[in-house]
């Protein structure tokens, strides 16, 4: 009992109140009273939730009894079972075994209509796939070009070198001589890998050679080689920066295709024309990109309407294609009509070349737009800004020659006017693009002064829009002339009317445009061997049209520019003929215009495209020649498949098919045991001992003066016989006896006729007992007749024993079975079931037990603490009596 001097109680009385009294006036044990005189009230709640556990446990039970009557139906009794167990499919009865005398025909099932007996008598050819792939290998030889003053006879160089996937580093000694430099590379690389490789003194080409051998072009063998920039920064003696440039070569020059390079970087024997590629196979549309990666093109090939699978053999160094189908008649039809990537692929001939980076409406590297700025659509165009923001896309292109589209966002508001609208571009501008540092301006602390690299701006007095791309030296400093490198801001052709790009004046340029607009200037030179010398082109001071007919031999109109689309395209009647740079200018002006430095167009490699039509299986079968688009194939129930042609004089093939009863006496055991352990477990359900009523759900008070053991034993003895002698469960197991002793009198069996029988012994309750070696005799003689025992739909086993198992176990909200409509599952009937009702039942007294519980230990506190106030009361005045006569 808590102590205190003052009246009242710190002992928190019902509802968690502290204002009671608790015996510190009468010194009585309040809690305790309390608790006592509520025990009659409390030994009700603790049977009723006794109660509503003993029903939690039997749905539990109940349910777990349904989810195993339901995997024996659909095991047994379904066709969604698995295993070919099925005693009401007519397959079950008719399982077939197959066998072939070689291993020519490979045997994978046969139904019961297949005969005893097929005679391969040959098998001529089997079928295959249409194929094709480039005649010549794709790539082209690896040669350098040395650029000598980068060397120097006293310094060590080095690059790092993988050959057939092993990496090493060739170190070797600069020269004042470009055959000396080549001698000493090759000695360093004779070091490392004797003597598989080398270049050619004269030329810089990469040769391979075998022992004893000539070296050859290292397009011809199958080595693989790569060339990297040398890792190791550990030896600063060594010169390692620029070393591969000055040698001709790049990082990851290489003789073979990487699936995960970009085309455009891909050492292709035929040079990729432009940057975009369309093409079809098969009639099926194909675009890529020289972004893309090979792997992009080949998967967007394979994974295509096409039907055809293509691949790349590094150790031919050619691409194959075949189709997805076997037989003859399949053809493979391939056809380009923008850039030359099948060429390059296959060597199919006739490309056509279209230039890539035209847009329509252009301006480049700080030029202004041709017109001024539309104030009237501008006004509309910020209106609407306010009310749903706008997007104003473009592309850029970057000294790296990389073109890109960005999008900006002009935000759902009141933008005001014009200079806002400037304002908040360039704002994302320069988030999306960032600054550079100025080559000379400085501030005040002599930092470089910061400059963005992208920004808008519009002319008070012209009222024209420019874009300011920022000029870059070798550095990548800003300056504000003589650039070396610089961007580009181009627009899509539908953005001219639509747009902002429109509404600031970018325009459409036609024909007539000056390629100096697009920033198009230099010289270019044209030939067509065999038919006319080498031209050199002058591109200042023209037009587009004028540029076309440039590109044109006699009244061949073979150059071609689409105002719609902004691209200029080659194709047709310039056979052979190569478009190269003369200048760097033009060089610029090359790649503008066509995407790349030099356009050879129309190229083929080696001979060609080779191609095999494919074929019919053709095989003669019981004397009958017949052929096949596939090499795998159903005749007459036997599903087969090829796999070798035979030979002159070869034994003829012969299929043999039989029941295979030995799968029909294993699904049968595999029932009987099944069903065993079925009724076994619904019979200790039943007839278990009535344990739960002496052990009794334990309250929580019960619980903590117990181990988990101790609890765990408890319960286990608490669950026992609660379904002891249940109605469903015993009328369930009746009606499945009854079902497995009947004769069905249409196939005239009954099962103790085909050796399975009910267990002789009591204790088995009911249990089936197989006699094996009397069923197979029974599947050897009447296997109709027990196909009908088990199938027919009037009388047969299978039938009566699944509707014995839905009336019980069916769950189904619509019909369901007895067994569902007592305890429900998780999914079905729910809330309506009868231990549900019990249940809910239950929780309502308990629920009127806890209200008068409370209330009752209300009453009894207030009772004893209007007790203790008066006896306290009468304590302090019998001391202030005592004080008085003191």
């Amino acid at each position: 009992m808590a102590s205190s001097t003052g009246s009242t109680s710190n002992i928190l009385g019902p509802n968690g109140t502290s204002n009671y009294m608790s015996g510190l006036a009468s010194g009585l044990d309040t809690e305790d009273m309390v608790e006592k005189l509520l025990s009659g009230t409390q030994a009700k709640i603790d049977k009723q939730n006794a109660k509503k556990q003993q029903i939690e446990w039997k749905q539990d039970i109940y349910r777990d009894l349904i989810t195993k009557i339901n995997g024996f139906t659909d095991k047994y009794f379904s066709y969604f079972g698995a295993g070919g167990t099925n005693l009401l499919s007519s397959s079950f009865y008719n399982v077939m075994t197959a066998t072939s005398t070689n291993s020519a025909v490979k045997v994978s099932s046969a139904t019961s209509k297949a005969p005893s007996n097929m005679v391969i008598n040959s098998i001529t050819q089997l079928a295959t796939a249409s194929r094709g792939e480039s005649s010549s290998t794709v790539t082209g030889s690896i040669k350098g070009a040395i650029s000598l003053d980068n060397f120097s006879e006293n310094k060590t160089y080095s690059f790092d070198m993988s050959l057939d996937g092993v990496r090493k580093t060739i170190k070797f000694q600069g020269a004042d001589n470009e055959q000396d430099l080549i001698k000493n590379i090759n000695s360093s690389m004779k070091r490392v890998y004797g003597e598989t490789v080398s270049f050619d003194e004269t030329s810089m080409e990469l040769k391979f050679q075998t022992s004893g051998s000539t070296p050859t072009s290292s397009a011809d063998l199958s080595h693989s080689v790569i060339f990297y920039n040398t890792v190791d920064k550990s030896d600063d003696t060594v010169e390692k920066e620029g070393v591969l440039d000055s040698l001709g070569f790049t990082q990851g020059t290489s003789n073979k295709l990487s699936y995960n390079a970009n085309l455009e970087d891909l050492p292709f024997a035929t040079r990729l024309q432009g940057k975009d590629f369309t093409f079809t196979i098969n009639g099926t549309e194909i675009k890529a990109s020289s972004s893309d990666t090979l792997g992009d093109v080949i998967n967007r090939i394979n994974n295509s309407e096409a039907e055809v699978k293509v691949s790349y053999s590094s150790v031919k160094d050619k691409f194959i294609i075949e189709s997805a189908n076997t037989g003859s008649g399949i053809n493979i039809e391939m056809e380009q009509s923008e850039g030359n990537l099948l060429t390059a692929l296959f060597g199919i001939e006739g490309a056509n070349c279209v230039g890539g980076t035209t847009k329509g409406i252009q301006f480049t590297k700080g030029s202004e737009a041709a017109g001024t700025v539309d104030t009237a659509a501008l006004q509309g165009y910020l209106d609407n800004a306010k009310d749903k923001g706008q997007t104003f896309s473009f592309y850029l292109t970057g000294p790296d020659g990389k073109e890109n589209k960005y999008s900006l966002s002009i935000p759902k508001q009141d933008v005001g006017n014009q200079d806002e609208l400037i304002r908040i571009i360039n704002q994302q501008l320069t988030q999306q693009f960032g600054t550079i540092e100025h080559a000379t301006d400085m501030d005040s602390s002599g930092a470089p002064v910061k400059v963005p690299v992208l920004q808008l701006a519009i002319d008070s007095t012209t009222g024209k829009a420019t874009f300011t791309g920022v000029q870059l030296n070798d550095d990548d400093k800003a300056v504000n002339s003589g650039a070396t490198k610089g961007y580009q801001v181009s627009f899509a052709a539908d953005n001219e009317d639509s747009s902002l790009a429109g509404i600031l004046g970018f325009t459409k340029y036609d024909g007539n445009t000056q390629l100096s607009r697009l920033g198009i200037t230099g010289k270019i030179a044209i030939e067509k061997p065999g038919v006319s010398a080498r031209r050199e082109i002058d591109l200042t001071g023209k037009t587009i049209d004028q540029l076309m007919g440039e590109l044109s031999y006699g009244t061949e109109r073979v150059a071609s520019f689409d105002p719609v689309t902004g691209k200029i395209s080659i194709e047709g009647g310039l056979d052979q003929a190569k478009i190269t740079a003369v200048n760097a200018d033009g060089k610029n002006a090359m790649n503008a215009l066509f995407g790349t430095d030099a356009l050879f167009q129309s190229q083929t490699i080696g001979s060609g495209f080779t191609f095999d039509g494919g074929q019919n299986a053709i095989l003669e079968v019981n004397g009958t020649t017949i052929e096949r688009n596939s090499n795998a194939f159903e005749l007459d129930g036997i599903t087969m498949e090829l796999t070798a042609s035979t030979a002159a004089g070869d034994p003829p093939i012969s299929l043999t098919t039989s029941k295979d009863t030995d799968k029909i006496v294993e699904g049968l055991k595999s029932f009987v045991d099944d069903y065993n352990a079925l009724i076994e477990e619904l019979n200790d359900q039943i007839s278990a001992e009535a344990s739960y009523q002496k052990y009794t759900p334990l309250t929580d008070a019960q619980k903590k003066e117990m181990s988990e053991r101790e609890i765990e034993n408890w319960e286990k003895k608490a669950k026992e016989g609660l379904l002891r002698n249940d109605s469903n469960i015993s009328k369930f197991l009746q009606e499945m006896r009854s079902v497995m002793y009947k004769t069905v009198d249409s196939a005239g069996l009954a099962l103790y006729d085909i050796g399975i029988e009910a267990s002789s012994n009591y204790k088995d309750n009911g249990k089936l007992v197989l006699d094996e070696n009397k069923l197979k005799g029974a599947l050897t003689t009447k296997l109709d007749e027990i196909q009908k025992m088990f199938t027919d739909k009037d009388e047969g086993l299978a039938v009566q024993l699944q509707q014995a198992l839905k009336e019980a176990a069916n769950p189904s909200s619509g019909s369901p079975g007895s067994l569902v409509r007592y305890a429900g599952t998780k999914d079905v009937m729910v809330t309506s079931n009868t231990l549900y009702y019990e249940m809910k039942s239950v929780k309502e007294t308990l629920s009127r037990l806890n209200t008068k519980y409370e209330t009752e230990r209300t009453r009894y506190w207030k009772q004893f603490t209007a007790m203790e106030k008066a006896i306290s009361n009468m304590n302090s005045q019998s001391s202030w009596l005592t004080q008085q006569f003191s």
